[in-house]
């Protein structure tokens, strides 16, 4: 790594724990605790022993540690041998070393990190479409329903951030 582009890295520290939002332009190392959202127009690094319970928006990810939430990356996600993922996935590629753990879901193909998650219809249906059924998760009996609104929303959300924080145009994503 260059001076130039360690210079470009921000790093929380082991024994640091932050709480809130984070939003950056580059790389991203966390090596201590911390909880809420980030967002990068890099790579986020989750180091081991790192704990995590967020939302994370990035260019890549690489997972070493300990990560709930949701994650979407513009490129790939790793999930290093030590790594231990409760949430879901949504990348072009991913990549699972031996040993590591993954509870969720995941979305992986080169339109996972646009806003068309679901094909539409040419035709419409003529009657109403039930509400998708809760999703249950077997690790402690934790219960959430999502709509397919709801999640496009929320995408659609984090890829113009991550769009205006890379310079990239999201129509072209």
């Amino acid at each position: 790594m260059t001076t130039a582009a360690a210079d470009q890295t921000t790093t929380i520290a082991i024994g640091a724990h932050f709480k809130g939002e984070l939003t950056f332009e580059h790389d991203v190392h966390i090596q201590g605790g911390f909880e809420g959202r980030i967002v990068s127009g890099g790579e986020v690094v989750i180091a081991q022993g790192a704990a995590c319970k967020a939302s994370i928006m990035a260019v890549s990810l690489r997972i070493e540690g300990e990560v709930e939430g949701d994650i979407t990356a513009r490129d790939l996600v790793q999930l290093g041998p030590e790594a231990r993922m409760t949430g879901d996935i949504s990348a072009p590629r991913l990549l699972v070393a031996d040993g590591a753990s993954f509870l969720g879901h995941c979305r992986i193909g080169p339109e996972s990190a646009s806003g068309d998650r679901v094909p539409r219809a040419a035709n419409p249906p003529a009657r109403p479409v039930p509400a998708p059924a809760p999703v249950v998760r077997s690790r402690g009996a934790e219960i959430e329903t999502r709509t397919v609104e709801v999640a496009r929303a929320r995408l659609a959300e984090a890829q113009a951030k991550l769009a205006r924080i890379s310079g990239k145009d999201p129509a072209a994503a």
